[in-house]
């Protein structure tokens, strides 16, 4: 069986390391805990430098490297973790931009609420 290793694969001019620019891999993503308390913590994530809480249950991540354009194909899901109903809806919120992406949660009765764990992907090509 064969096996490559390698520290870096570099770029053509071999100046740098690859980037994923034309590749059908995810080029952004972030988990982060909602906390219920006006702030967002960022567990892990890829290209994403930052995450606001705009309002129970409305977020905003921050890419860290643009999109081409706002028609990048952003994906979220996430938990709710507790007692009671854990139906509610989790929504891409268009905003035309580049370089983020907006969300807004609900509980079952589709008021506004901050879910446990939320998980954002998108997929387009850099700029």
């Amino acid at each position: 069986m064969s096996e490559i290793r390698a520290t870096t694969i570099s770029d053509a001019a071999g100046t740098g390391p690859v980037t994923l620019t034309k590749q059908s891999a995810a080029k952004a993503w972030v988990n982060f805990s909602s906390n219920g308390g006006g702030t967002a913590s960022i567990r892990s994530s890829f290209n994403t430098s930052s995450v606001t809480d705009n309002a129970t249950g409305q977020h905003t991540a921050t890419l860290a490297s643009s999109m081409s354009d706002a028609n990048h194909t952003p994906s979220l899901s996430g938990s709710r973790v507790g007692t009671g109903d854990y139906r509610g809806v989790i929504n891409f919120m268009g905003n035309g931009a580049a370089t983020t992406i907006r969300s807004q949660t609900t509980n079952d009765t589709m008021t506004n609420y901050d879910w446990d764990f939320i998980f954002y992907q998108t997929f387009g090509d850099l700029a």
